[in-house]
């Protein structure tokens, strides 16, 4: 559920990152841990679907939400 989750900020707002929902996703606290230690990125593409980049070489492949309406 969204109240177990975290704010996560696409571009950290202190590297100039915006505050808003366009630039944040709901995260669990495991795969927000995960993303600030470096081994995964997440970004979201011109229809508002975000996209989770596994750390090299655990897989090439993307992986997508597929659940993800956009925004």
């Amino acid at each position: 559920p969204a109240t177990w989750c975290e704010a996560h900020h696409l571009v950290e707002w202190w590297r100039g990152g915006h505050t808003d929902l366009d630039h944040s996703a709901l995260l669990c606290p495991a795969h927000h841990h995960a993303i600030h230690c470096g081994d995964w990125t997440c970004t979201r593409d011109d229809h508002g679907r975000l996209t989770f980049t596994p750390p090299w070489p655990v897989t090439p492949r993307l992986i997508t939400n597929p659940y993800h309406r956009g925004i």
